[in-house]
């Protein structure tokens, strides 16, 4: 069985995994196989094999660099409704939770960080942000991928920027001219076989 995942303007990529790798075996509060809600916390360590985890940058992958919204209202504001809806179905086909590595990450708490992101339309499970350390990014996510115990194979990174040090092998840069456009989306699907 395969989830076929479409893209606007013909073409297809497809994840050809078999149904039953797709029911992760996962561990939220103690109780494995249950999805978290909303006001879950994650814990360092509480995931087994098989979570897959997007990590997110909004500027220059959510919003292109001409964009800017006629009124600002935070988050949901700077985030291209026709770009939050291919989010949305790269992360159905790559059945990924969501980690935010952007800077809107800064100051803000994560139920509100939720909030504006389903204000925007985008119906993934933001399950947390990356640490603030300070210099690379991809140190950023090294630590949280490190403090979770995920391997490098379940998690992908979509961000503009250009250096993602040892994580390179699952990060898919995303030019700020175009946001998450359909040729990143193939290569996010295409690193989850």
């Amino acid at each position: 069985m395969s989830a076929e995942f479409k893209l606007r303007g013909g073409g297809s990529a497809h994840d050809t995994a078999p149904a039953s790798t797709c029911s992760f075996a996962r561990r939220y509060d103690g109780v494995r196989g249950q999805r978290p809600s909303s006001r879950t916390a994650f814990r360092a360590g509480q995931y087994t094999g098989g979570v897959r985890v997007l990590f997110l940058d909004i500027d220059g992958v959510l919003n292109r660099t001409a964009f800017h919204p006629g009124v600002s209202v935070g988050l949901r504001s700077w985030i291209e409704p026709e770009l939050a809806q291919r989010l949305c179905e790269v992360i159905r086909v790559i059945k990924a939770e969501i980690v935010l590595a952007s800077d809107w990450r800064r100051g803000r708490e994560l139920e509100h960080l939720r909030d504006e992101l389903r204000a925007a339309g985008i119906d993934g499970n933001l399950i947390g942000s990356t640490p603030i350390l300070g210099g690379s990014r991809w140190r950023e996510i090294e630590a949280w991928r490190v403090q979770h115990e995920l391997t490098l194979e379940d998690i992908v990174i979509i961000d503009d920027g250009y250096d993602m040090g040892p994580l390179a092998s699952r990060f898919v840069r995303i030019s700020p001219l175009n946001g998450l456009d359909e040729i990143a989306v193939r290569a996010i699907v295409s690193l989850f076989p």
